[in-house]
């Protein structure tokens, strides 16, 4: 019985889900400044929730349930409340460490940011944004274009896979010549074949191996 109780109250307590809004309005991402209690600097984060004032502008809702907090994120299309600030709508896509999020947006799981960006992408331009595949097996060509200067804004191909074993709809993302991945499965039939955009180029250390690991986000036209 005691150990019972030690395992009880050592268990983290289950709080409510933090609920958030943000807006989509003349194609913009609204939402509102923060202070950041350690570097006193304005971060954009979600506005406080609100209830819809009609369901058809509701867009979507993604959560995120992280290990402290869980967070449920509405988006909305309607104009934003007095006082918040527009974001532009591709700097979701990039890493968050580029960016001046507060950390309740910072730390939003590859699974939520994925689902947040996907359904942007259905709802906004004629461009996709998305996190290339299978970059873990395309390494040396990785390091090849950082090498080379690769950088934002730099163009590449999205191509056909033609003879791909595993996905007879596959396409493959071309920088410098060079196959640096994939686009995801989920998105390879939306996604039109020509020229995109690289949005986020960036090498950085596993810390559980210490082994270089890559990451790389474009933009390309929508099928």
């Amino acid at each position: 019985k005691l150990s019972a109780k030690r395992a009880k109250g050592n268990a983290p307590a289950k709080s409510k889900p933090t609920r958030g809004t943000l807006y989509l309005h003349q194609n913009r991402l609204w939402g509102c400044q923060r202070l950041d209690s350690k570097t006193k600097d304005l971060r954009f984060a979600y506005c406080p929730a609100v209830d819809a004032p009609e369901l058809n502008s509701v867009l979507f809702a993604v959560t995120n349930v992280g290990a402290f907090k869980t967070i449920e994120l509405t988006l909305l299309a309607m104009p934003p409340p007095v006082g918040s600030v527009p974001r532009p709508l591709d700097l979701w896509s990039e890493l968050p460490d580029n960016l001046p999020l507060a950390n309740d947006l910072r730390y939003f799981g590859k699974e939520a940011r994925d689902a947040f960006a996907s359904h942007m992408n259905q709802r906004t331009s004629a461009t996709a944004m998305f996190e290339v595949a299978g970059v873990s097996f395309r390494k040396g060509a990785l390091r090849q274009c950082l090498e080379a200067g690769v950088a934002r804004g730099a163009k590449g191909m999205v191509k056909a896979d033609v003879g791909n074993e595993h996905d007879e709809h596959a396409k493959k993302i071309v920088v410098m010549g060079k196959h640096v991945g994939f686009v995801p499965r989920a998105l390879a039939e939306t996604i039109a074949e020509g020229d995109c955009e690289v949005l986020v180029i960036k090498e950085w250390t596993a810390r559980a191996t210490g082994s270089p690991k890559y990451t790389m986000k474009v933009r390309a036209g929508k099928s």
